[in-house]
């Protein structure tokens, strides 16, 4: 279901499928060459090894390989369709290469406060992600974190919200990768460099009263700071790509969600 180096492939229409052999067997990756090690692989094969009959767990899937066009389809399946629409005029991003085929590329104009490029998917109560859930995706950091700002890759409501209608959860980086969620901010991930793409996983088993939550980066489990259960989400707002409260310049690949803490 992920791109990885060296993955073979059916030639099949682009979608779920691609990603496993015929025979429903998981597809052969070299996946050490590309630097993402087992537990990244423990991840992708629990993916990889659903039948149709369970593809119900896989919320959205957001291959990105369209390469033209304004419409980034959701091909998981799921009967709730989550397409998104690129922004329009100066918010439309840009098909680039990706890990692999293409994927999006998002770019703040002067600066992340000051307006960039997004991709807008309608709101469906799943999309909240509350808990259980796994998000994973790839993602290149194109440009530096400027001084005293935090660009995002995606984001629901409000991350700074703790009681109301507007409960969201996001990431952003600061250097780093942060996942936001009803104002509890953890440092989930290491930091990256500008220009390498990096595999960031993360599982939440859906209790809000304990430390739950497990973060991948590029296989590798990340040690980040007890926290005390995360809040459910509230927001009814569209879902946004490229972007947090602030703009990210990035390129996002296979993002994938699951109502499964995987």
């Amino acid at each position: 279901m992920y791109k990885g180096q060296n993955c073979a492939t059916p030639n099949s229409s682009r979608g779920i499928q691609d990603f496993m052999q015929k025979d429903n067997s998981p597809a052969t990756c070299n996946w050490a060459s590309s630097g993402v090690h087992n537990l990244a692989l423990l991840l992708m094969a629990a993916l990889l090894t659903c039948s149709p009959a369970t593809y119900g767990a896989l919320i959205s899937y957001w291959n990105f390989d369209e390469g033209s066009g304004t419409v980034a389809t959701d091909t998981s399946g799921n009967p709730n369709n989550h397409n998104g629409a690129f922004g329009t005029g100066a918010e439309t991003p840009s098909w680039v290469p990706g890990r692999l085929g293409s994927a999006v590329s998002f770019a703040w104009s002067s600066s992340p406060t000051a307006g960039g490029k997004r991709v807008i998917v309608p709101f469906h109560a799943e999309l909240q992600m509350n808990g259980p859930i796994t998000i994973s995706y790839w993602y290149r950091m194109d440009a530096a974190t400027p001084s005293g700002t935090f660009p995002g890759i995606m984001r629901l409501g409000s991350q700074s919200a703790t009681t109301g209608a507007n409960v969201g959860w996001g990431f952003f980086r600061t250097g780093n990768m942060v996942y936001k969620r009803g104002n509890n901010q953890p440092s989930l991930f290491a930091a990256m460099t500008v220009g390498q793409w990096y595999h960031l996983a993360l599982r939440w088993d859906g209790n809000t009263s304990g430390n739950n939550t497990t973060a991948f980066l590029n296989g590798n489990q990340v040690t980040f700071a007890a926290v005390n259960g995360w809040s459910n989400c509230t927001a009814t707002t569209v879902f946004e790509m490229g972007r947090m409260d602030a703009f990210d310049t990035s390129t996002l690949d296979e993002l994938a969600l699951c109502n499964e803490a995987i």
